[in-house]
């Protein structure tokens, strides 16, 4: 009995563990995008802002296909 009730504490602290690994790569992802985002309000319309948008989009393509998510 014992050992099963330290299987279900080991799942839960994996389960625990990887929990914070997605939150620590949320909030990753939120930086590099509050970094774009404030880069483009700080640039005139145009064709380098369209570019800067293409590396964005190209940045979130990366990182979803990853297997981040």
């Amino acid at each position: 009995m014992c050992a099963l009730n330290l299987c279900a504490v080991v799942n839960y602290l994996q389960i625990d563990s990887r929990g914070e690994s997605v939150d620590k790569k949320i909030a990753r992802l939120d930086q590099e995008l509050a970094k774009y985002r404030d880069q483009m309000k700080k640039m005139k319309d145009g064709p380098s802002k369209v570019n800067y948008l293409f590396e964005l989009l190209l940045f979130l393509h990366l990182f979803i296909n990853r297997g981040v998510w």
